[in-house]
């Protein structure tokens, strides 16, 4: 069978009928480690291919880079909008306290204006007052 073989295909692993079964294994691993060659060869096939993997590499490290980089940024850019909006409320709110406050307003109703404007809750509006 493995002179019929090699006579014909010599680089592909083979599948034999059910009959050759058991011997199907054992002529797949013999076609593997006549392909593969010896510690030589694998190392002189390294040598030869090596800037094409070198190449293959930076390629890859490039990808992942720009990957992570872009998921960095949406997340700190999520991150920077919500402290930011924070920020930008709690200054709308003292804003809105200190007209209301000149204005006369009591401080319940003060705390109705700005729960229901800036929907937040009654004890968040306490904390501003």
């Amino acid at each position: 069978i493995y002179q019929i073989f090699s006579l014909t295909d010599r680089h592909k692993i083979v599948r034999l009928p059910w009959c050759f079964k058991p011997n199907q294994q054992t002529l797949n691993k013999q076609v593997v480690e006549e392909l593969r060659g010896d510690e030589n060869m694998c190392q002189a096939l390294l040598e030869i291919m090596e800037p094409e993997i070198n190449k293959i590499k930076a390629e890859v490290t490039k990808e992942v880079t720009r990957e992570v980089t872009k998921e960095v940024t949406r997340e700190v850019t999520k991150e920077v909008t919500r402290e930011v909006t924070k920020e930008v409320t709690k200054e709308g709110i003292n804003n809105t306290i200190l007209a209301l406050r000149e204005c006369g307003q009591a401080e319940d109703i003060i705390k109705q204006i700005i729960s229901k404007a800036y929907h937040i809750s009654f004890q968040e509006a306490e904390n501003y007052l």
